[in-house]
């Protein structure tokens, strides 16, 4: 038996992005903390992203031992 995932594991980024690429979708490089120290991940937006949608990235989040949280990119859509 393991217990789930401690909520603090678990990270969420607001990641604005222009509406034309929440029209034709795109990649968008992300920042992120992990273990301290600063992590750049290139992320792919899918065409026709809504505001508000969440795009979940498993086992990226924060480490605790051998358990990894997952990176929430929480989808604002600025203009």
């Amino acid at each position: 038996y393991e217990p789930p995932l401690r909520q603090e594991l678990d990270q969420h980024i607001e990641l604005e992005i222009p509406q034309a690429e929440a029209a034709t979708g795109g990649e968008k490089q992300v920042t992120y903390k992990r273990g301290g120290r600063k992590k750049k991940l290139m992320v792919k937006i899918p065409p026709g992203v809504k505001p508000g949608t969440k795009i979940r990235l498993r086992g990226i989040g924060a480490k605790e031992g051998k358990k990894s949280g997952d990176l929430y990119l929480h989808i604002r859509v600025k203009g």
